[in-house]
């Protein structure tokens, strides 16, 4: 699957999947028809094997938080900062994506980033950094490339190896 490979060629750890399940009714938000994505991070860490390192959800439907004072900002993932869950949509990655790989790398790049909030690491001013933040632009992971130096030694300090080089993918697709 791409999303892991491309994911794993910035990570270089051991990827498995966990059984698909139905999202929880208590995280749906109904004025929006969303799902609140804090309250995914609770229920996967309710689902963390107990070997397990880090969780990230994925999913397909809209998810939202609250942010700079809007109650349902809607988001393309969410990641506990410091912690062990992260959660990712596809749904917004595919907004004006030119194909679906396309829209997978972008998620891809979602995934790395919120991993990243999870060891700690806050959002980026440094733009084309990888832990820059979207800022409700879907299009800001289009230009995402890498770490910044700041951020991969951030992450190198909490004792995680990224890859030396962004996944071939980010570079030949989104030309």
């Amino acid at each position: 699957m791409l999303l892991i490979s491309v994911y794993w060629n910035f990570y270089p750890i051991d990827v498995r999947g966990l059984p698909c399940v139905e999202l929880p009714a208590s995280a749906y938000f109904p004025p929006r028809h969303r799902y609140r994505a804090e309250r995914l991070l609770t229920y996967l860490n309710q689902r963390m094997p107990a070997d397990g390192w880090r969780i990230l959800g994925l999913t397909a439907v809209d998810i939202s938080t609250t942010k700079d004072g809007i109650s349902d900002w809607g988001v393309l993932g969410l990641g506990e900062m410091p912690g062990k869950a992260s959660v990712i949509s596809l749904f917004r990655c595919k907004k004006t994506a030119r194909s679906q790989s396309h829209a997978v790398i972008r998620l891809a790049k979602v995934a790395v980033h919120e991993v990243g909030h999870t060891l700690g690491l806050e959002h980026c001013p440094t733009v084309g950094c990888l832990m820059e933040d979207a800022r409700g632009k879907v299009a800001t992971t289009d230009r995402e490339r890498d770490f910044c130096p700041r951020c991969r030694a951030l992450a190198l300090r909490a004792g995680l190896t990224i890859a030396k080089n962004p996944p071939a993918a980010w570079l030949t697709e989104e030309r």
